[in-house]
C-alpha cells in the first residue's frame, strides 16, 4: 500500500543569505531555481492569496493593478465563494468571492488585448459568466461577454497613433470560479499568445507505431496484442502507424460534455500507458482538424464573374491569364475536404456545372465513409461548412465555360478526396490515409495537394505522411487557421507545408486570419468583419433544403478560401514551366519574395500577398533557375534571447551562387558572427546588444545579403527581416506563488513532497532535503483558484527539464542534485505543440494542507 504524505513546507520570506545553505547539516537535498520568463504578471488577488492572507485588492476603479505591454498575466475570478470537492484524506480547499480585476496599462498602436478564461469545473460548481469592458481616453467603452463554450474574446487593435493609457475590468457575472490568461502583444509577436489551446481529439482512439517492423506489421492483428493494448478495433494507417479504438466505432462519438472530459481524460492516461510499452516507438491521439472558414452569408444565385473580380485582381490574376494559355492544363490539384457538390449523393455523378467538366473521380476517394464517391452527402440544410470543399475546388478550378465562376487556374484538373464529414469535421487517420493515398506506390495522384483544414494537434504521423508527399514531387498548400493568433496550427505549420493566411480587400491581415513566423504566404480570404459582403470571397456551392439538392454560388470567409487561391497559383506556375517545379524549389522561390508583393505593415505574413504574374515569371524565368533562400525567413528576437542562428541555402544549380556576402552596415544593437560554409549552405550567428535599446519597445532592421549567380552576373540580394522586442526587468517578474512538487515517475497522481515559493528577482528558489530514493518528475506551477491541483490550463507551470516535455530523473540518495533550472510561464506549451512524446498538459496535485510531513521542502534567499 502507497501512503501519500505531505512533505514540510517552511516559508522564509524577507530572509537574507545564500542558496547554498542546507537545511540541515546531514541530508543530501534537491535544489535549483525557476525563472519567470519576460513580461510575466499575476492577479494581486487570487483564491489562493486569500486563503493566505496575502491579496492586494485589484478592484478599485481609482487604484486599478498597473501592468506593462506586452504582458502575459494570469488571473482569477468568482462570482461566488464556497469549497472545492473534498480530497481524498477530507481536506477542502475553499474558494472566494471576487468579481472584479481593473487593470491599467498603454496600447501602443496595432497592439491587441486577449483574454482566454478556463472555468474550474468540478462536479457542483456552477459555470461562470464573464464580461471584460477596455476603455481609453477620448474612446468609447468596448464590452464583451464570455460564457463557457466562447473561445478566446479578443478586442480589436488599438488604431490610435500613440501609446494611450487603456483600463480593462475583467469581471465574473456569474457562477464558480474561473482562471483566465489576459495578453496585451504586438501583432505578430511570437510566443505572446498565452495559453495555447487544448488540441481536440476523439475520445478512446489512438495512433501508435511499433519499434519493430515485425510488430508493426504483425503485432496487432492477434487477438491477443489486441486485447493487451485494451482495444476492441485496430487497422493499418499509413506507413508503420496503426489506428486503435477502445470501443466499437457505434458508441465513439456517444458523450455528453461531462462524458467525453472524463473520457478525454482517461484517453491520454491510456496514451501514457501505452507510450511506456517496450514494443511501441509512439502513441498519440487521433487529432480532429475542421474546415477553416469563417462565415456564410444567404446562399448566392449570381454567377457573374463581377462576384469574384476584388480577390482574382489583388493577385492580378487577370493579367496572369493574358501570359498563358489554357492556364493550368495538365496539373491536378487534389482537394482534401467535404467532398463535392453532387445533385444525387448517394450514387455520385451530376456534378456542380462549374466544376463537372475539371472533375477526376478516382476509386476509393472516400476516406469518411471508405467508400469511392467523394460526393458531400449534405446536412439536410444549408449548414456553414456543408459544402466547404464545393466552395474551395471552385476557386481552384472552377471551369471557363460561361455559366457562372471562374478558377484560378481554369484548366486545372481537381481530384476531389473526402476526409471531412458534413460537419467540416475530420480526424489524423483520415488525412494520413487520404495523403498516402494521393502519394500512391510511385505514381502520385496529384501534383498538389489543397488542405483547407486545421486543427492544434501537430501530429508525428502526419508529419511524416506530408514529409512523403513533398519527397514525392507533391506541393502541399494548407490554412493557417482563423484564431486571429500565433499559435501553430498544423497541419499548415508542419516544414514541409506552405502555410497561407489570409488578407482583406485592402491587402491587410483579415481579422480573423492567424499570423507568426511560421505562416508562408497570404491570399485573398475576405473579411468576416466587413459589413460589404462583396469583399467576401465568392465561389462554387450547394443547397440541400428539403432533401433537394441543387447547384448555387455564396461567398466564405477564411483562411479555407486563401488557400486555393495559392494552390490555383501554384497550378499555373506548374504548367507553364517546360521542367519539374519541385516544391524545394517553389519554396525557394517563395522564401526569395519572387512570387509575391510585399505586405510592408503586416507582421507575421510571411513573404506577402501572393502575385500571379511574378509567379508566373518566376516559373518560366531563367534568372531565378538559382537562387539564395534564408532559414527562417526573419528573425524575431523575443523576451531573454539575445542570439538567433541564420542558415543560408543555395538552390537550383548551388555552384551558380557565388560572393555570398553579409552586410557591412548594421545598427549599433545588431551584430553578425561570421558567414561560415561554401555552399550549398551557409551559417551565421545573429545577436542583439539590450544595453543599447530601451525597454518596452519594438526594433525593426533588415539584413541585405548579397550574392551573384555565375560570376559575370549582376549583383543580387536576400533580405532577412528583424525584429526585437525587449523583455522587462526580472524584479518585475512574478507568475503567482508556486508549488514546487516531486511526483511519482510510476504515478503522476501521486505527489511525494511539496515546497511553497515565492519570487524575488524573477525568480523561484526551492530545496528538498531528505528525500527518499527513487524516481521523480519535477514540477511547479501556480494554484490561482486554490483548487488543489497546479499546471492546468490557466496557471503558471514548470515542468524539468522543458515544459510540455517533462522527464523523469533519478535521486539516488548518495549525492544531492543541485543546480536544477526550470521555466515558469502562463504560456505553457499544449500537448500539441511537443508532438506528445511526453505526457503533456496534466494537472499535478498538491498536497492537501493538512497532512503529515514526510520530507522538507522549501523556498530559499
Amino acid at each position: 500500500m502507497v501512503i501519500v504524505l505531505l512533505a514540510m513546507v517552511w516559508q522564509l520570506s524577507g530572509c537574507s543569505g545564500g542558496s547554498d545553505d542546507p537545511l540541515s547539516s546531514g541530508p543530501l537535498v534537491i535544489s535549483g531555481t525557476i525563472s519567470v520568463e519576460s513580461r510575466t504578471r499575476v492577479d494581486s488577488d487570487t483564491a489562493d492569496d486569500r486563503f493566505r492572507g496575502t491579496a492586494i485588492a485589484n478592484d478599485s476603479v481609482s487604484q486599478p493593478q498597473q501592468l506593462p505591454s506586452p504582458v502575459i498575466l494570469g488571473g482569477y475570478l468568482s462570482y461566488t465563494g464556497g469549497s472545492y470537492p473534498a480530497q481524498g484524506d477530507g481536506f477542502v480547499f475553499p474558494y472566494y468571492a471576487d468579481a472584479v480585476d481593473r487593470y491599467r496599462f498603454d496600447l501602443a498602436p496595432g497592439q491587441r488585448v486577449v483574454l482566454q478564461f478556463f472555468p474550474e469545473g468540478s462536479p457542483g460548481i456552477t459555470a461562470p459568466d464573464t464580461r471584460a469592458t477596455l476603455s481609453g481616453a477620448g474612446q468609447a467603452d468596448q464590452s464583451q461577454d464570455w460564457q463557457p463554450g466562447d473561445g478566446p474574446l479578443a478586442f480589436p487593435a488599438f488604431e490610435g497613433s500613440a501609446r494611450t493609457t487603456h483600463d480593462l475590468a475583467v469581471e465574473a457575472t456569474a457562477g464558480g470560479p474561473v482562471r483566465y490568461v489576459l495578453t496585451i502583444d504586438d501583432e505578430g509577436a511570437p510566443g505572446m499568445g498565452g495559453v495555447a489551446a487544448a488540441a481536440e481529439f476523439m475520445p478512446g482512439e489512438a495512433l501508435i507505431g511499433f519499434r519493430e517492423p515485425v510488430l508493426a506489421a504483425q503485432g496487432v492483428t492477434g487477438a491477443g496484442t489486441v486485447a493487451a493494448l485494451g482495444v476492441s478495433e485496430a487497422r493499418a494507417v499509413g506507413k508503420g502507424a496503426w489506428h486503435l479504438r477502445q470501443a466499437p466505432m457505434a458508441l465513439a462519438r456517444q458523450y455528453s460534455p461531462q462524458e467525453r472530459q472524463r473520457a478525454e481524460q482517461d484517453t491520454l492516461a491510456w496514451i501514457a500507458s501505452l507510450r511506456q510499452r517496450d514494443d511501441v516507438l509512439w502513441a498519440e491521439p487521433n487529432y480532429v482538424y475542421r474546415s477553416q472558414n469563417d462565415g456564410v452569408n444567404p446562399p448566392g444565385n449570381n454567377p457573374e464573374y463581377v462576384n469574384q473580380r476584388w480577390h482574382y485582381e489583388l493577385i492580378n490574376l487577370p493579367s496572369a491569364w493574358q501570359l498563358v494559355n489554357n492556364p493550368g492544363q495538365g496539373i491536378r490539384v487534389a482537394v482534401l475536404d467535404t467532398g463535392v457538390f453532387s445533385s444525387t449523393p448517394v450514387d455520385g455523378g451530376n456534378w456542380h456545372p462549374d466544376l463537372e467538366a475539371n472533375l477526376i473521380i478516382l476509386p476509393g476517394s472516400d476516406f469518411v465513409d471508405g467508400d469511392s464517391n467523394p460526393a458531400n452527402p449534405g446536412s439536410g440544410g444549408v449548414a456553414r461548412t456543408s459544402f466547404h470543399g464545393t466552395h474551395v475546388a471552385g476557386i481552384v478550378a472552377a471551369v471557363d465555360n460561361d455559366i457562372g465562376v471562374i478558377g484560378v487556374a481554369p484548366s486545372a484538373r481537381i481530384v476531389p478526396v473526402r476526409v471531412l464529414d458534413s460537419d467540416g469535421v475530420g480526424t489524423t487517420a483520415a488525412l494520413i490515409n487520404a495523403i498516402d493515398w494521393v502519394v500512391g506506390d510511385g505514381s502520385p495522384k496529384a501534383d498538389i495537394i489543397n488542405l483547407s483544414l486545421g486543427g492544434t494537434g501537430a501530429s508525428a504521423p502526419l508529419n511524416a505522411a506530408l514529409v512523403r508527399a513533398r519527397d514525392a514531387g507533391i506541393v502541399v498548400v494548407a490554412a493557417a487557421g482563423n484564431q486571429n493568433t500565433s499559435q501553430l496550427t498544423y497541419p499548415a505549420a508542419f516544414p514541409s507545408v506552405i502555410a497561407v493566411g489570409a488578407v482583406d480587400a485592402q491587402q491587410s491581415r483579415a481579422s480573423y486570419s492567424n499570423f507568426g513566423d511560421w505562416v508562408d504566404v497570404m491570399a485573398p480570404g475576405g473579411d468576416v468583419a466587413s459589413l460589404l459582403q462583396a469583399s467576401w470571397i465568392f465561389s462554387t456551392y450547394g443547397d440541400d433544403r428539403l432533401g433537394v439538392f441543387r447547384p448555387t454560388y455564396d461567398r466564405l470567409v477564411g483562411t479555407s478560401m486563401a488557400t486555393p487561391h495559392v494552390a490555383g497559383v501554384i497550378a499555373l506556375m506548374q504548367a507553364a514551366r517546360h521542367e519539374p517545379l519541385t516544391p524545394e524549389l517553389i519554396r525557394a522561390h517563395l522564401s526569395q519574395g519572387a512570387l509575391t508583393d510585399p505586405l510592408p505593415d503586416c507582421d507575421g505574413c510571411g513573404v506577402g500577398l501572393i502575385n500571379a504574374v511574378r509567379a508566373l515569371s518566376a516559373a518560366v524565368g531563367d534568372e531565378l533557375g538559382s537562387v539564395l533562400y534564408a532559414d527562417p525567413a526573419r528573425l524575431q528576437f523575443f523576451g531573454s534571447v539575445t542570439t538567433l542562428n541564420l542558415d543560408l541555402f543555395a538552390v537550383g544549380e548551388p555552384g551558380d551562387i557565388t560572393e555570398v556576402a553579409a552586410p557591412d552596415t548594421l545598427p549599433d544593437w545588431l551584430s553578425l558572427g561570421d558567414l561560415l560554409g561554401d555552399g550549398p549552405k551557409y551559417s551565421l550567428s545573429v545577436s542583439i546588444d539590450g544595453a543599447q535599446l530601451e525597454q518596452e519597445r519594438t526594433y525593426r532592421h533588415t539584413l541585405t545579403f548579397s550574392y551573384r549567380v555565375n560570376q559575370n552576373s549582376e549583383l543580387r540580394t536576400l533580405d532577412v527581416p528583424v525584429a526585437v522586442l525587449l523583455g522587462d526587468r526580472p524584479q518585475d517578474r512574478n507568475a503567482g506563488r508556486h508549488y514546487v512538487l516531486l511526483v511519482d515517475a510510476e504515478d503522476t497522481r501521486i505527489t511525494r513532497a511539496e515546497a511553497i515559493v515565492t519570487v524575488v528577482n524573477g525568480e523561484y528558489r526551492f530545496e528538498f532535503a531528505g528525500v527518499e530514493p527513487g524516481e521523480y518528475y519535477l514540477v511547479a506551477g501556480s494554484d490561482l483558484d486554490n483548487n488543489g491541483f497546479i499546471c492546468e490550463n490557466g496557471e503558471s507551470c514548470a515542468e524539468y527539464p522543458v515544459n510540455g516535455f517533462p522527464e523523469p530523473f533519478v535521486f539516488d540518495g548518495e549525492r544531492s542534485l543541485t543546480g536544477l533550472q526550470l521555466t515558469t510561464s502562463f504560456s505553457r506549451p499544449s500537448l500539441t505543440q511537443t508532438d506528445l512524446q511526453q505526457p503533456g498538459n496534466q494537472r499535478y496535485r498538491r498536497l492537501s494542507e493538512g497532512n503529515a510531513p514526510v520530507t522538507q521542502g522549501r523556498s530559499i534567499r
